[in-house]
């Protein structure tokens, strides 16, 4: 299954090792944005933002599904709003240490899955292939 992860960019270590265990299972991941977690805090030309937003928006484009790792931020919800407007199944996995991450109404739409555990969401994708 061709799969996006969104997540804020500081969570890169725990969306790394999801990729491990999907690309493991034998998924494949659309859009890897983690490397540019090097130029946190840099100024970076209009030309490479353009085209990161690019790569990362065809990454959700060509997904069957559109994981949402919490704690999520502004890239992260853009990138959640194209899949749902495309009608691209989101799986949210919750942040159990961040009571507020799960009040916000649009996690809880028609084509949202909403998981506490990584147990969880593993096993959803696991039925949707099987």
């Amino acid at each position: 299954m061709n799969i996006y992860v969104a997540s804020t960019l500081t969570n890169y270590l725990r969306v790394r090792d999801l990729y491990e265990k999907l690309l493991s299972l034998g998924h494949n991941i659309t859009c890897d944005w983690t490397p540019f977690v090097d130029d946190i805090g840099k100024e970076l030309p209009d030309v490479i933002l353009q085209e990161r937003a690019m790569a990362e928006m065809n990454g959700v484009l060509e997904c069957d599904t559109l994981i949402l790792v919490e704690p999520a931020h502004r890239g992260s919800y853009t990138e959640f709003g194209i899949a749902l407007a495309n009608n691209i199944p989101v799986y949210h996995l919750r942040d159990q240490q961040d009571s507020a991450a799960r009040k916000v109404s649009f996690h809880y739409l028609q084509g949202v899955t909403v998981f506490n555990t990584e147990y969880e969401l593993f096993q959803a994708l696991a039925n949707r292939i099987n």
